[in-house]
């Protein structure tokens, strides 16, 4: 997971792996309900 800074455009990451992981288990919640569709580039 990552993220850019707007102001100064460096990027920022952390790193887990595995099922038991905390930041593991919430990204694969996040990324699985998928964009809203108002925020959703595809439409």
């Amino acid at each position: 997971m990552s993220s850019l800074m707007p102001d100064t455009k460096d990027e920022q990451a952390i790193f887990g792996e595995g099922f038991g992981n905390g930041l593991v288990v919430i990204a694969r919640r996040l990324m699985a309900r998928g964009l809203l569709t108002v925020r959703d580039p595809k439409q």
